[in-house]
């Protein structure tokens, strides 16, 4: 009769305790665009280039920061806090018509409709909870309905009657209210700061590996128009990033 032993690896104290000492640390480096006029420009090229001759890049730590403000395309100003628009969710990825990442002569990846395209991945490949936690921060809020409503329950002359309950709107928008929020809440009003990574813009964002002594060069080309980076109600006034 044959007779087999069962060890739990968790009892092996004995075992050789392997240490990777390969990174001693990770650092983050800010790169601006190489110039810094016609950012707002419709239909104008923004480019960040690295020349990291002796340098070790990983390109799926990395992250873009854009900031802007939401503001009235007829005088410049923001609008008021009860007007009811906002961002698009996913909305930064609608302001260009093309990103391109080139890693020395090679174009690692080229993406057309931007906005569309890593829409789609998003909606399937975040949890359901990142809209209401880290995702914010990148503009990620999935709207519950297709209205720009961010009123959550309807005026009533009842309320505030003793045993009222209040009718929940079924225009409600959940995300855009977030979006909104966020928006309204800022100072100036209307101004924003949000953080995209690496990987939920290019899909080999996923290849963690360091890249040493290359070029690396980010182009993103602005759309024509910002209207398909903003949500409004109708008789909203037309607005501009």
């Amino acid at each position: 009769m044959t007779t087999y032993q069962t060890i739990d690896d968790s009892l092996n104290i004995l075992e050789q305790i392997n240490i990777d000492d390969s990174i001693e640390s990770l650092q983050f480096h800010d790169y601006t665009p190489q110039s810094q006029q016609n950012l707002d420009v419709s239909g104008s090229t923004i480019k960040i280039d690295i020349n990291a001759s002796d340098t070790y890049i990983n390109p799926s730590k990395s992250y873009v920061v854009i900031k802007g403000k939401l503001i009235r395309s007829d005088n410049n100003q923001p609008y008021a806090a009860n007007v009811e628009i906002a961002l698009v969710n996913n909305a930064m990825m609608y302001l260009f018509s093309e990103i391109k990442y080139t890693i020395g002569d090679t174009i690692m990846e080229r993406i057309s409709d931007p906005g569309q395209i890593t829409s789609m991945i998003g909606y399937l490949s975040q949890p359901d909870d990142y809209s209401t936690s880290a995702g914010l921060k990148s503009c990620w809020s999935k709207d519950s309905t297709n209205n720009a409503n961010s009123i959550e329950f309807e005026a009533s002359a009842l309320a505030p009657a003793a045993g009222y309950i209040p009718t929940k709107s079924p225009l409600y928008n959940q995300g855009f209210a977030a979006r909104k929020g966020l928006l309204m809440s800022a100072n100036p009003r209307g101004s924003f700061s949000f953080v995209i990574p690496f990987d939920h813009i290019f899909g080999f964002g996923e290849y963690n590996k360091v890249i040493y002594g290359v070029k690396h060069s980010l182009t993103l080309t602005r759309k024509t128009s910002d209207n398909l980076a903003i949500h409004r109600a109708n008789g909203v006034l037309d607005g501009k990033n």
